[in-house]
């Protein structure tokens, strides 16, 4: 009797038919083979494998294996297997066997054969070898029937699974040809409801026994609108059940990834309002819907009974997620200012998606196919696109470009894969899978690496929009964001606050005796001796030419003029050195208390700052006069000019 572990076995209303099937099977059969009641009769309601200490071990094992030794994989994946014709199930370790060297192929485009057809002695001749493993056929009309030999050269009866590893199949029908003809087994696929599955698994699975000493031909017949890959595999059922709790680790691993990512950047947008979190989500949303419905997932869990769903619903996500990565890329990349004949490129293709999405219920699973493969094959412009960029200095698009990489790197595996090139194994099973992965997390760290670069170039731009930048200095819009505040503190404190407004004696002589250099030298000398005489609370800035501005908190008129008098000596006594020579330098000074009682603003203190300043040029330079905020004045000669 076949036995699988009992959450393995659907149940409900099927069982009752099933067992009566399998009872009718057991009886019109020959030699004890085939499938009987007990496939389906003894086991439980509902597919959920248990994973047991050993075989989480083992899967956290294959993760390990899977993404620190691709290449490994890789390498040891060119080596195709080799065998007999038929298949011997007591001479096979069972343990995800793949069948394609003991299978043959016989095309039905018109879908109108049946089992006596195919079977027939007649129809011998035209059956081919399945060309590799995972063989990818497309998008085939009508059928494509698989004759599987199979014998047990064994003393004892065995069970085994057959697997068809595609979760994306449409209908898959397992026939056995015998004396009386033959019957059907059992049937699953994509294209039928969940629920007419024996084995609750995402992948087509049949449960099947073999004789002791006996021999029968399988036929299986694989109908799908979609794009259709065949890989055949055998297991032992305890072998089976440790796969597919493997799988649902690493599948678990994958979808927590995404789902964690999305969820981290979903809270950025709504945080930000960044509109590229936004084209990210998007796309990472779609992403994860094609990944539920590839790995079967979704049919199993979320739409079990809509076929039509089931088989459409990968190419809407699919276009979604272009849609949602082409804007993305466009906004990440800036390509409308920065690469413009690319950006007509990408809106051109987003432009494409939108009517394939729009078209995709009412046109045949063929053409919807071939058309999603034909936008995908594009995506390598937004690897050139973002190495363009990183070549021209936008930082953040390193990371872009290696996620694209690994992304057209797993399609790449998963193409060479289908075509032959390469043999199935745990490496390119997942490849597309951790490609996309890190796709995810190299993009969402670009994503994150280009908002902390923009906002640094706005703090830069802020900077530069408050500072003069021959002198260092705070220039006129930066003074007066700096006089609000310290105004409002002194306001509140009832602390006093001055300023000093200095102009540079002379400063047409130094640029017309020694040149403009000279005077951009001595605007650079005059804000260093600033910067070493006046107090760190001090706000100093080059407010146009040669005249400079001191703010300072908690000064009243005389602190502020004493203060004044050590810039103006400091200066005098420390000429300009340039070319050889020096240049004497000196400086006029006007000093006012702000009248904040009275409600004074910048522009009154510096007007009559401005005032005094004009009266210390008057009376012969390079001296400081002060005005107090009552408006009277204290002049200060300190040397000659």
């Amino acid at each position: 009797m076949p036995h699988l572990p009992p959450h393995f076995a659907r149940g409900g209303e099927r069982r009752d038919r099933a067992a009566a099937e399998g009872g009718a099977a057991a009886q019109a059969g020959s030699g004890g083979c085939g499938l009987n009641a007990g496939v389906v009769g003894r086991v439980s309601d509902g597919l959920q494998p248990r994973v047991c200490g050993a075989a989480a071990a083992r899967g956290w094992g294959q993760w390990a294996v899977l993404h620190l030794v691709l290449l490994g994989a890789l390498l040891c994946g060119l080596v195709r297997p080799v065998g007999a014709e038929g298949f011997d199930v007591a001479r096979s370790a069972l343990d995800g066997d793949y069948l394609a060297s003991r299978t043959a192929m016989l095309a039905d485009p018109r879908g109108e054969f049946d089992l006596a057809a195919v079977s027939a002695p007649a129809m011998a001749g035209r059956y081919t070898p399945v060309a590799s493993e995972s063989q990818a056929l497309g998008w085939p009309k009508g059928a494509i029937w698989l004759r599987l030999p199979v014998s047990n050269s064994g003393g004892n009866d065995i069970d085994w699974v057959l697997e068809l590893a595609d979760a994306y199949a449409g209908r898959v029908q397992l026939y056995l040809a015998d004396a009386g003809g033959g019957r059907l087994l059992q049937e699953a696929g994509a294209a039928l409801p969940y629920a007419a599955r024996t084995v609750d698994f995402q992948h087509p699975a049949f449960v099947l026994r073999e004789a002791a000493g006996g021999r029968q031909t399988y036929y299986l017949r694989v109908s799908s609108e979609n794009r259709l890959i065949l890989p055949l595999r055998a297991w032992q059922p305890s072998r089976f059940t440790g796969n597919v709790a493997t799988n649902n680790l690493l599948i678990g691993l994958h979808f927590g990834i995404l789902l964690g990512l999305l969820a981290y950047n979903l809270f950025l947008y709504f945080s930000t309002r960044e509109r590229s979190f936004l084209y990210y989500v998007l796309y990472l949303s779609a992403y994860l819907g094609a990944q539920i419905t590839l790995f079967g997932i979704g049919q199993r869990y979320l739409w079990p009974d809509w076929p039509w769903l089931n088989t459409h619903v990968l190419h809407l996500f699919a276009d979604l997620g272009l849609i949602g990565g082409l804007s993305f890329s466009r906004h990440f990349l800036d390509t409308r200012a920065t690469l413009p004949r690319i950006d007509v490129v990408l809106r051109l293709l987003i432009a494409l998606c939108v009517l394939k999405l729009l078209a995709t219920p009412w046109l045949p699973l063929d053409v919807v196919g071939r058309a999603t493969n034909l936008l995908f094959a594009t995506t390598p412009v937004l690897v050139v696109a973002g190495a363009l960029r990183w070549h021209a200095g936008f930082r953040p698009a390193r990371y872009f470009t290696l996620a694209w990489l690994f992304l057209v790197g797993g399609l790449l595996v998963h193409s060479l894969t289908s075509a032959g090139v390469l043999t199935p194994s745990h490496f390119t099973h997942w490849a597309t899978s951790v490609g996309a992965s890190v796709e995810a997390i190299l993009l969402s760290l670009a994503l994150g690496y280009r908002i902390q670069v923009l906002e640094e170039e706005k703090r830069q731009a802020e900077r530069l929009a408050h500072t003069d930048p021959l002198s260092g200095l705070y220039n006129r819009r930066g003074l007066a964001e700096r006089a609000v505040l310290e105004l409002q503190h002194s306001r509140r404190s009832g602390e006093p606050l001055a300023l000093m407004m200095c102009d540079l004696d002379h400063f047409k002589r130094i640029n017309d005796t020694h040149g403009h250099d000279a005077g951009d030298a001595a605007i650079a000398h005059m804000a260093r001796v600033l910067r070493d005489r006046v107090r760190e609370c001090d706000t100093i800035a080059r407010i146009g030419g040669e005249e400079f501005v001191v703010l300072m908190p908690s000064a009243a008129r005389a602190g502020a003029a004493a203060l004044a008098e050590r810039v103006r000596e400091h200066l005098q006594a420390r000429p300009l050195a340039w070319q050889g020579q020096e240049i004497a330098m000196s400086v006029s000074i006007g000093v006012a208390q702000f009248a904040v009682e009275a409600g004074e603003t910048l522009d009154m203190a510096l007007s009559r700052a401005d005032a005094a300043l004009y009266r210390a040029k008057a009376e012969g330079r390079n001296r400081v006069v002060a005005v107090g905020a009552e408006g009277d004045m204290l002049g200060s000669r300190s040397g000659a000019s």
